[in-house]
């Protein structure tokens, strides 16, 4: 539970935004080379379809850690997840915070 609320306040401190949800992410579901990010945006609910998770992405709407992502092939990483990034549509749109659960 500790390690947990220690991510969880650090994620806080690096994003500066506390009004950001943090979304964990199971690690049951996220596979040796990661998880693709259509994936994950279907499980913050930041898509409502991988199609439309597509769509934003190839748009150029989507954003993971500040860099505009525009593959919808791109898959992140276990260590990203690990971690804890920061995934955001369009702009200040909707943001959140996603991170591994411990």
């Amino acid at each position: 539970m500790k390690d947990r609320s220690l991510a969880s306040d650090q994620l806080v401190r690096m994003y500066g935004d506390f009004g950001m949800p943090i979304i964990e992410i199971d690690p049951a579901i996220i596979q040796k080379c990661g998880m693709p990010l259509v994936k994950l945006l279907r499980l913050t609910r930041l898509a409502p379809t991988g199609a439309a998770a597509g769509r934003l992405i190839r748009a150029g709407r989507v954003s993971l850690n500040g860099k505009i992502v525009l593959r919808t092939s791109a898959v992140i990483s276990p260590a990203l997840l690990k971690k804890g990034s920061a995934l955001s549509l369009g702009g200040r749109i909707a943001r959140c915070a996603v991170m591994m659960k411990r």
